[in-house]
């Protein structure tokens, strides 16, 4: 039988039509530092994700206006901590008209090619 790990080391990376790697933006209001189910989650999608070999960055909000600019985790993760209005305990606003040129940016200059975005809703 084949451990997970040789049966994941053996199968075919999946690229795009060039045959390069994917890159791939996650995005959201809440990440780390914040720790929850929706941080959790993306930030073992990325690391899955860059263990198959691609390039991953997150696209999140600051913390207090704190942690703005670009931070890296393990394995190359790059985060974007980008400026957001809080309505509460860091949940924001749409802000899409705002974001956008900011947002386009850095999709173009990481050369994103899939946005995977998760929105938090909470109930008032």
């Amino acid at each position: 039988a084949l451990r997970d790990a040789d049966h994941a080391s053996s199968e075919k990376v999946p690229t795009d039509a060039d045959g390069h790697r994917i890159a791939i933006a996650l995005v959201s209001d809440f990440f780390f530092p914040r720790m929850g189910g929706v941080e959790m989650h993306q930030y073992c999608i990325a690391q899955c994700l860059i263990q198959r070999g691609h390039k991953v960055i997150v696209i999140t909000g600051t913390y207090s206006g704190q942690r703005q600019g670009v931070r890296w985790m393990t394995n190359g993760l790059k985060v974007y901590c980008c400026p957001q209005m809080s309505i509460v305990d860091q949940a924001s606003l749409p802000t899409f008209f705002a974001f956008y040129p900011l947002f386009r940016n850095i999709l173009i200059r990481e050369q994103i090619q899939i946005v995977h975005g998760h929105q938090t809703t909470l109930d008032a």
